[in-house]
């Protein structure tokens, strides 16, 4: 083989690895990005619109992820967050309500709020915090009567019951 043939081989590889590693690092750079965005999110509970983000958030358009559209990755991740489940309200003797909930995501939930018919509910026994996995009953100042509409918030999560009395 040719000298020349050689030293143009090695100039093309030198080349191809030089190319290979512009591409990892602009793969690395929009993961991080990504990731920003996906962390504020879920630690704000909100996200800067893309298209307001300097340099590149004139190529992402659109700005419909930032504000967690129900079906995007943001709303995914925020479900496996925070979510809860109500298993069931019930009347106690004294006839304030009864509903029992269940942390189903992997962070804690706190700051509950009960609402019946989009009523504000007092709470009257209720956990301060809710651990992961955590079930609890809370007692809430509400005489249920026919068909009661049970909407419990805490932070990000929020859970509903349609119950007949």
């Amino acid at each position: 083989m040719e000298p020349q043939a050689l030293l143009g081989f090695i100039v093309l590889a030198v080349i191809f690895v030089y190319f290979l590693n512009t591409l990892k690092d602009i793969f690395q750079g929009l993961m991080l990005i990504g990731l920003a965005l996906v962390a504020s999110g879920l630690i704000i509970g909100g996200m800067p619109e893309l298209g307001g983000l300097p340099v590149v958030g004139q190529f992402l358009g659109t700005d419909s992820v930032a504000r967690g559209v129900p079906g995007t990755v943001v709303d995914t991740m925020q479900g496996l967050a925070w979510s809860m489940n109500i298993l069931g309200a019930q009347r106690d003797p004294s006839g304030n309500m009864l509903v029992i909930v269940q942390n189903t995501g992997q962070l804690g939930l706190e700051g509950f709020a009960i609402k019946a018919n989009n009523q504000t509910m007092g709470i009257l026994i209720g956990p301060e915090k809710l651990g992961k996995g955590e079930t609890a009953v809370i007692i809430a100042d509400y005489k249920p009567a026919g068909s009661v509409k049970i909407e419990i918030t805490a932070g990000q999560a929020k859970a509903e019951l349609l119950k007949e009395y």
